[in-house]
C-alpha cells in the first residue's frame, strides 16, 4: 500500500508547485436588466338581452387593466355613446365607465364597471338585432 502512496504524494507536490507558480488574470463585467412599462386591458361584452320596447334599460360589463408596478396610467372610454346598428335603424346607447381616471400600476388587476343605457324612446325601433362596439383606452 505504501508503494502506491509515495508516487501519489509526489504527484500532488508537483501539481501544487505548478499551481503556486501559475499567473492569474481577471476581468470584470456588468449585469443589468431593464424592466419595461407594460399594460394589458380586456373588456367583457355588454348584452341587454331581448327587450320589447326601449324604456331606459341598463346593462353592465367590466374593463380590466393590469399595468406593471410603478407605471402611471389612465383608463377611459374613447366615446360616451355607442351606435347599435340594425338592418334599417340605429339605437344610440350611453356609456359610463365608473372609476375612470388615473392610476399607478401595482401588477394586479384594476377592474372597473361599464354601464350602458338604452334611451327611452317614443318610437320603438324595428324588430332586429342591434350591435356596435366601443373602445376603452389605457394610456401608459
Amino acid at each position: 500500500m505504501r508503494k502506491y502512496l509515495l508516487p501519489l504524494a509526489a504527484g500532488a507536490l508537483v501539481a501544487a508547485a505548478a499551481y503556486a507558480n501559475a499567473a492569474t488574470t481577471s476581468a470584470t463585467f456588468n449585469v443589468s436588466v431593464t424592466v419595461a412599462k407594460s399594460c394589458s386591458v380586456t373588456a367583457t361584452d355588454i348584452d341587454f338581452g331581448t327587450v320589447t320596447n326601449l324604456s331606459s334599460q341598463t346593462a353592465t360589463g367590466t374593463v380590466t387593466a393590469n399595468c406593471s408596478t410603478g407605471s402611471p396610467y389612465t383608463i377611459g372610454l374613447t366615446a360616451s355613446t355607442v351606435d347599435l346598428v340594425g338592418a334599417t335603424s340605429t339605437i344610440i346607447a350611453g356609456l359610463v365607465l365608473a372609476g375612470a381616471g388615473s392610476f399607478t400600476g401595482t401588477g394586479a388587476d384594476e377592474v372597473l364597471t361599464v354601464t350602458a343605457t338604452l334611451p327611452t324612446s317614443l318610437i320603438t325601433p324595428d324588430n332586429d338585432t342591434y350591435t356596435g362596439s366601443a373602445t376603452v383606452d389605457v394610456v401608459f
